[in-house]
């Protein structure tokens, strides 16, 4: 049972990673969304195996933890900051700017020092 969470944990990551990363790419680039998708696979995999490691217990090294924090805590920061304003107030023209702007830059420097904090308390406790 525990390893269906594992899994299910490290599969949201990697999903909401795809998510933004594809949303990013088609708004600044233009490129079709399975182009966007396909470029963003693998850092969606690179999430995805990192969580399942970090899961696992197994030390993954503390650039990794920065540049995994960096693009889960951005990711999940841009899409409320997408999402959000869109939900409640519907009519607004320039809810979404909010979350491309303001929460997704924002959420991916403090993911990165997160990251980095959270690492160093690991190898702290070794």
């Amino acid at each position: 049972m525990m390893k269906f969470f594992k899994f299910l944990i490290s599969f949201l990551a990697g999903f909401i990673v795809l998510f933004f990363l594809t949303t990013i790419i088609s708004i600044f680039t233009l490129k079709s969304d399975l182009v966007s998708a396909l470029i963003s696979l693998p850092f969606a995999f690179f999430i995805a195996w990192t969580t399942w490691r970090s899961v696992l217990g197994n030390d993954i090294g503390i650039w990794f933890y920065c540049l995994s924090g960096a693009l889960l805590i951005g990711a999940i920061s841009f899409i409320i900051g997408f999402i959000g304003p869109m939900l409640i107030a519907a009519g607004g023209n320039q809810g979404p700017m909010l979350g491309l702007f303001i929460t997704g830059p924002i959420g991916i420097i403090v993911g990165a020092i997160a990251g980095f904090i959270y690492a160093k308390r690991r190898k702290g406790n070794e």
